[in-house]
């Protein structure tokens, strides 16, 4: 038997042009994994590096004469290139039926693309990709990624970035300030500035950032420090570091923080543990978890069937709600106004020895456990289940503050002291 014989290409092609130190480059590629250097020369380079077998020459000159014609576009100002020579591909194992963008259509037993890119350092970059992934050394200038269903390694760059991502993973080192959106993708950053960023069903892992600004839904965040954040999510976890401070609405949503300034919140079926905060806001609240091992103060505004756990509270609380629970196992003697408003709830609060104050409550049904012994009962009224009680400490002094008033229906209250 006969063996028929086959063309065969294995070389690489370069593809040239001029450009401005402070220029601009787009590269367009689709299924062709690039490598992307930096050199001190002032043009740019593509390396195509191509490995193709067929048994017929013809095809392999059709498509080298394909290859060819791409070129970069523009000025040296700002350059654009489109590698993607074919306008449908067709692959099935060691048959590749293409269709070039020269209207021949040829058919390619082994069909291996690589591309190598050279840059001056200091250009802005644009990438546009699909079914490709990327190894990128340090830029200067700023840079804008379009990903599809490929990978990106990068090191550090110098200045804004852009990152739109979908079925995607990005690896990358340092990045000043960044804006991005990500689908069902994954990203990891040593450091990276401020940044704002929308997200789907993505993990985003941090080491240290600066402020945040974040629109997610049914995500994965763990970041190690951060500044000020901000946002909404659904379904999401965040695991943070310290933070500057947090203003979130959250909806069936989780976050763990060890440290952080004040916080501002909206939630429904979430849990927000932190370590320790300033100020506490919670605006609207609804079947969450609040839990804090340190609050500067804390003022829920509007509540429903939530649990608010707080190991220690430096300052003032107040509470307005529906069906909640509240524990508060040391209260500062610092504090100027307890103010709890609240039907069927049910409280725990353990105040300092010694401190001067003022207990005012007016409540129908519920109960109310209280130590009476270092209290000077001034009035206590209880008629048709409705219990009125203002009580202090001896020598207390209504200069000095401290006033605990406790009003609603069908509450459980324990003061301990």
């Amino acid at each position: 038997m006969g063996v028929m014989a086959q063309a065969e290409f294995d070389e690489t092609i370069r593809i040239e042009a001029d450009i401005d130190p402070e220029g601009e480059l787009e590269y367009i590629t689709r299924s062709f994994d690039t490598q992307i250097k930096t050199w001190a020369n002032d043009y740019v380079e593509l390396q195509v590096s191509l490995q193709i077998k067929a048994n017929k020459q013809e095809d392999i000159d059709e498509t080298l004469r394909a290859v060819k014609e791409i070129s970069f576009k523009g000025n040296a100002s700002r350059r654009s290139v489109n590698t993607t020579f074919w306008e449908s591909r067709n692959c099935n194992m060691n048959r590749n039926k293409i269709h070039l963008n020269t209207g021949e259509t040829v058919v390619l037993k082994k069909f291996n693309v690589k591309h190598t890119l050279y840059i001056p350092k200091t250009i802005d970059l644009s990438i546009d990709a699909k079914y490709a992934d990327f190894e990128i050394e340090d830029i200067a200038g700023e840079a804008e990624f379009k990903i599809y269903n490929g990978k990106l390694y990068c090191k550090s760059i110098g200045g804004k970035t852009i990152l739109d991502m979908r079925y995607s993973k990005a690896y990358m080192e340092t990045i000043p300030e960044a804006e991005i959106k990500l689908y069902d993708s994954d990203i990891e950053f040593s450091k990276c500035g401020n940044f704002n960023i929308e997200s789907k069903y993505s993990k985003v892992e941090i080491e240290i950032a600066g402020d945040m600004q974040f629109e997610s839904y049914d995500d994965k965040y763990i970041i190690g420090l951060l500044g000020v954040v901000e946002g909404t999510a659904k379904y999401t976890e965040f695991d943070f570091g310290p933070t500057t401070s947090l203003t979130i609405e959250f909806y069936d949503s989780d976050l763990n923080c060890t440290t952080t300034g004040n916080v501002k919140a909206k939630s429904k079926y979430s849990g927000i543990v932190v370590e320790s905060a300033g100020e506490v806001v919670v605006d609207v609240s609804y079947d969450d978890l609040y839990k804090f091992s340190s609050v500067s103060s804390i003022a829920i505004r509007e509540s429903k069937y939530t649990e608010y756990a707080l190991a220690k509270v430096n300052g003032d609380i107040s509470l307005s709600g529906y069906d909640d629970q509240l524990r508060v196992e040391s209260m500062s003697g610092d504090f100027n106004h307890i103010d709890i408003n609240n039907k069927y709830g049910d409280f725990m609060l353990n105040l300092p020895e010694n401190i001067a104050y003022r207990l005012l409550v007016d409540m129908k049904y519920g109960t109310i456990d209280y130590p009476s012994a270092n209290l000077e009962r001034k009035t206590y009224i209880k008629e048709n289940s409705q219990t009125f009680m203002d009580a202090a400490t001896p020598g207390y002094d209504s200069k000095q503050g401290r006033l605990i008033e406790i009003k609603g229906y069908d509450n459980k209250v324990v003061i301990v002291q």
